[in-house]
């Protein structure tokens, strides 16, 4: 039983390594990425936790007051961000940001990025 466990787990893997190289094979074929990213408010240090699929696009529309949620606070300093291949791996990870145990736990490994 636990050798068939471990096949199985062994199977999994190398078909998932597979498909990633076959992925990357393709030579016509796009990929994106995700980003997850923290802004700081440059006036009253707020901070801002989110994912986007163009990063600088989206900083551009932070500054600009085209964001309803961040307007009111800009200019915005990018101060962190993770890139991921995945749209759930991001929003997944953007979740967790957003729960003030994994933010503060983040930001108190940043302290010296912090306006």
């Amino acid at each position: 039983m636990l050798k068939y466990a471990c096949g199985q787990v062994r199977e999994r893997f190398y078909r998932a390594v597979c498909l990633a190289e076959r992925d990357l094979a393709l030579p016509d074929k796009t990929f994106n990425m995700y980003y997850v990213y923290i802004l700081q408010s440059a006036i009253k240090k707020n901070i801002y936790v989110g994912y986007t699929n163009d990063l600088k696009a989206r900083f551009k529309l932070h500054n600009s007051g085209k964001v309803k949620s961040t307007k009111a606070y800009c200019p915005w300093t990018l101060i962190y961000y993770e890139a991921y291949r995945g749209k759930l791996d991001a929003t997944k990870r953007e979740k967790q940001l957003k729960m003030h145990a994994a933010k503060n736990e983040l930001l108190s490994r940043l302290r010296g990025s912090l306006i």
